[in-house]
């Protein structure tokens, strides 16, 4: 079964059309890219996997039911997502505020407090949190915040994992590292949307690509079918090329 599925999806905003009568099939052990110029709807689309816009038109299916059927916490069990931006609006500290990622098991007592310290313990781990457990949230640097955020959404173990540039504010070492992680995550039947800017980086970590274009329509599909240099020149309305290396291909815009 897709974990989820959008059915002539339309999402329109102030008159404009985003997106129009997007088909789309996401399933365990994928990774989805979603590109597209600044405005073209790539956050607003994801917004609308998680129920938080609903369509202008079309259904939107997460494992078979329509979203527009189901309770937040029943969405948040299996659905979890990353803003793209960060927002601490309490005094308290890393480790009360990860802890919350818990919540939509909890209401339903899917979780025990042992279990639960263990997931936290492990979720700093994997983003390098552990030495700031304690420290107040609005002490961190924006790199940690985002560490933060990160940590609270592997806390949360959805089965669907939607990231809004999930790599903002980080720097290389602790890009990789939590793209990896994300990587291990859709091997172990998750599936992975990110939203992303970086071409390079959808290449490296991606296998299926979703290009929103400025006229509403798009292109998806496998990651070598949908990212070629027509495509992307359409997209960014700027002129593209490429280098492969050692089988690996690099995008760079031209410069005259």
């Amino acid at each position: 079964m897709n974990l989820l599925e959008t059915q002539q999806l339309v999402l329109k905003r102030d008159n404009r059309t985003l997106c129009q009568q997007l088909d789309l099939s996401i399933k365990p052990n994928q990774i989805w890219g979603i590109l597209g110029a600044n405005g073209s709807g790539k956050t607003t689309l994801l917004h609308s996997f998680m129920g938080l816009n609903a369509p202008t038109q079309g259904d939107v299916l997460l494992q078979g039911q329509s979203l527009s059927k189901l309770s937040t916490i029943a969405i948040a069990r299996t659905s979890g997502l990353l803003f793209q931006e960060t927002y601490l609006p309490f005094e308290q500290t890393v480790w009360d505020y990860c802890r919350a990622g818990r919540y939509p098991h909890q209401v339903s007592h899917l979780t025990n407090p042992q279990q639960d310290e263990l997931l936290i313990q492990e979720a700093f781990t994997q983003v390098t949190l552990n030495h700031l457990a304690h420290r107040n949230v609005h002490t961190l640097s924006g790199g940690e915040k985002r560490r933060l955020m990160i940590a609270k959404l592997l806390v949360q173990q959805p089965k669907l994992y939607l990231l809004d540039e999930p790599t903002n504010h980080l720097d290389v070492h602790h890009q990789i590292l939590i793209l990896n992680h994300f990587r291990q995550l859709a091997r172990k039947h998750c599936a992975i949307v990110m939203v992303m800017h970086d071409i390079n980086l959808i290449e490296r970590y991606c296998d299926h690509v979703l290009l929103l274009f400025a006229d509403g329509s798009h292109q998806a599909g496998a990651l070598r079918a949908v990212v070629t240099t027509d495509h992307l020149e359409k997209m960014y309305q700027q002129p593209m090329t490429y280098l492969s290396h050692h089988n690996m291909v690099y995008w760079f815009p031209k410069i005259f």
